[in-house]
């Protein structure tokens, strides 16, 4: 506070009433009890206020205390965090590390928040069947590093079995709204004396998941196979778990009359290693979309082989090799037409299959220019 003469200096600035700028409580060094007045009446000066600073005796303090190191090494073990932010959580906590964990988490949360630009092409395909149903179900992020974490692979799992054991009988994609709305078991990171909450809405769990890896996490999308009088097996391609791959495929196996379940399992399990492995896309010719044919045409610049195209892509008009034929080759449709002479029956199939990241653009970073802007920068 700054006054035209040194006799200002003789009262005593008290907390402010309503407005630092306005109104005061002072008193004459030395007097007795509290005269409040404006200091500028009172001093009957021209008086201005050029800059103020506060203490607290209780922020002071929370400076001093002192952090449990084993809290500390604890909580950087739980959580990877950076030592910086373990501390500064467990200094606010007052070394409560339940209370240090929930500080952290809407820390990581906040960040990934802030770098929502970021790209999740990378994930798993989580497949999951059970007798006459099964379900697909992508989950992405950001790196290859993180989509072959145990943490991840977990959450991965938990959604699709989840989805399939609340599936509908119905074909097709699953809205978001149904994604969300399951619930899983709980990915929350506790302490191991503490207790484990058992399900949570797959919401929150994606968002403990990010709290562990702190990468941006999606459950982009997911499908269900259902038939009434039938089968269906899954086959996940591209990593050494049975359920989770990078190339998930479904494939419903009917027949009329109905034969042993056994044997329609394993045809349909045959099918979806082919259709994994081979990157079959369509049933058969006939349903490719007329559009995608089109769009493919142009893209090849009119040169199209409608049946290249189709030994290619589709189920029917490719070639099929099975083990049993000891590697004779066939296509899907004369292998399917053995079969049904060989059981005496109709064999009806159908199948959905989901490739990780198929569709999403992924951000192609020049390192060099990268380098280049950042120097420019310092």
């Amino acid at each position: 506070i700054n006054a035209e003469y040194g006799g200002i200096r003789m009262l005593k600035v008290f907390k402010p009433r309503t407005s630092l700028r306005n109104s005061f409580c002072v008193q004459k060094a030395g007097g007795n009890g509290v005269n409040p007045a404006p200091l500028s009446f009172f001093s009957r000066e021209r008086i201005t206020v050029s800059h103020a600073s506060f203490f607290s005796s209780e922020a002071a303090s929370t400076e001093k205390k002192k952090v449990n190191m084993e809290l500390l090494k604890e909580l950087r073990s739980l959580t990877q965090a950076p030592m910086n932010d373990c501390h500064r959580a467990l200094v606010s906590a007052d070394n409560d590390i339940d209370k240090a964990l929930v500080d952290l988490k809407s820390v990581v949360l906040e960040k990934v928040k802030k770098k929502a630009d970021r790209v999740a092409a990378e994930g798993l395909i989580g497949v999951a069947v059970h007798e006459n149903a099964g379900v697909l179900v992508e989950v992405n992020c950001e790196t290859d590093f993180c989509s072959r974490n145990g943490l991840f692979e977990t959450l991965t799992d938990n959604v699709a079995k989840s989805l399939l054991k609340n599936t509908k009988a119905t074909d097709g994609d699953v809205k978001g709204e149904q994604l969300q709305s399951l619930t899983v078991p709980s990915m929350q990171i506790t302490r191991k004396s503490s207790q484990k909450a058992s399900d949570e809405q797959v919401s929150e769990a994606v968002n403990n998941v990010i709290f562990k890896l702190g990468e941006a996490i999606v459950v982009r999308r997911a499908r269900q196979l259902f038939v009434q009088k039938g089968v269906v097996a899954g086959y996940a391609h591209g990593t050494e778990n049975e359920t989770l791959g990078r190339i998930g495929t479904i494939v419903s196996v009917s027949t009329e009359p109905a034969v042993e379940p056994a044997a329609a399992r394993q045809l349909a399990s045959q099918l979806a290693s082919h259709i994994a492995t081979n990157n079959v896309l369509y049933l058969s010719r006939d349903t490719i979309p007329k559009d995608l044919l089109e769009a493919e045409r142009v893209r090849r610049k009119g040169h199209l082989d409608e049946a290249q195209y189709s030994s290619q892509y589709c189920l029917m008009e490719g070639n099929f090799s099975s083990s049993e034929e000891h590697g004779k080759a066939m296509t899907g449709r004369d292998y399917l037409n053995k079969k049904e002479n060989e059981w005496g029956c109709k064999i009806d199939v159908a199948f959905f299959s989901l490739k990780a990241g198929d569709g999403i653009k992924k951000k192609v970073t020049d390192f060099a220019e990268e380098v280049k802007k950042q120097a420019g920068k310092n």
